[in-house]
C-alpha cells in the first residue's frame, strides 16, 4: 500500500511545481512525525471513554439516554 501511495503522490505532485528532492524530504519528515504518533500510547482517559461506550453497546443502552453526568 505504501508503494501505491508513493506512486499516486508522485503523479499528483508532479504538477505542483515542487522538485522531487523537496517532495521526498517533506514526505520523510511527515512519515517520521506520524510514525511517532501512531506508536504513541493511547491516553487513559480515551481508553476509559471507549470502554464506557463499548459497555453501553453491549447492554443495549440507547446513545441518547441519561448518563451519570445528570
Amino acid at each position: 500500500m505504501a508503494k501505491e501511495f508513493t506512486k499516486v503522490a508522485k503523479v499528483h505532485a508532479a504538477g505542483s511545481g515542487l522538485n522531487t528532492k523537496l517532495q521526498e524530504a517533506i514526505g520523510r519528515s511527515l512519515k517520521a512525525h506520524y510514525d511517532d504518533l501512531i506508536h504513541a500510547p493511547v491516553p487513559d482517559k480515551f481508553l476509559e471513554l471507549l470502554a464506557r461506550l463499548e459497555a453501553r453497546e453491549r447492554n443495549g443502552r440507547p446513545q441518547g439516554s441519561h448518563d451519570e453526568r445528570g
